[in-house]
């Protein structure tokens, strides 16, 4: 019966494509050795479940800047090199906005802010948001993301999202977000936002503003 929900050799390919995929698939079938072959597979899709709200959960949320040489963005406490815009905060979701992370998503983005505006000593007053980790996203993910809006226009500050992806773009549109937000394409946009609202026309280094020590 084990055979028969899944061969051997198909479980070793998993394993080299995905360790943990791997280990779902084996433990789905050791439990065909004790239990009903549906209640086997039944285990395996409640353990895959949990381990992708475990993932959604873990999410981060960190701060990137743009390589002066690379020309994209990359996480700043990983590379110290990269700069930033003044007044102007860039984070990067790592995950698709969901029911089991949207909430602390939200509250990461906010607490991002927060840090950005003590380390400068001036209030922020742009944040983007690099969506190229959001897969998807689901009604709590809409609704998390529309209370940031309110809080971003409370705080005065403008919202911008790029490498926003269409299931994401088509669910915020239902919403009537998209009439809030800029929707911005690559770095030379992003640049171009900046300036335009910082009313500075060169990004600076980050190490001369001490975020290179952010984690």
């Amino acid at each position: 019966s084990v055979l028969s929900i899944a061969r051997p050799r198909d479980i070793t390919h998993l394993f080299t494509v995905s360790k943990m995929d791997g280990s779902i698939a084996l433990l789905t079938c050791a439990a065909t050795l004790l239990l009903q072959p549906q209640d086997a597979v039944l285990i395996g899709a409640l353990v895959a479940l949990l381990v992708f709200v475990g993932s959604a959960m873990a999410a981060e949320v960190p701060e990137v800047g743009l390589h002066p040489e690379w020309q994209t963005l990359l996480r700043a406490d990983k590379h110290p090199e990269v700069m930033r815009f003044p007044r102007a905060l860039i984070v990067r979701v790592d995950y698709s906005l969901v029911y089991a992370n949207a909430d602390r998503v939200i509250e990461e983005i906010l607490c991002r802010i927060d840090e950005r505006a003590i380390l400068d000593g001036k209030p922020i007053r742009t944040l983007i948001c690099s969506c190229s980790g959001v897969n998807t996203t689901d009604a709590s993910g809409v609704e998390a993301f529309e209370f940031l809006l309110h809080e971003l226009e409370r705080r005065q500050i403008r919202l911008a999202t790029v490498y926003l992806k269409f299931p994401v773009h088509a669910a915020f549109e239902r919403a009537g977000l998209l009439r809030r937000i800029t929707t911005l394409h690559n770095i030379e946009e992003i640049r171009a936002y900046c300036a335009r609202f910082a009313h500075l026309d060169h990004p600076h280094s980050m190490v001369a503003g001490g975020l290179s020590e952010m984690r």
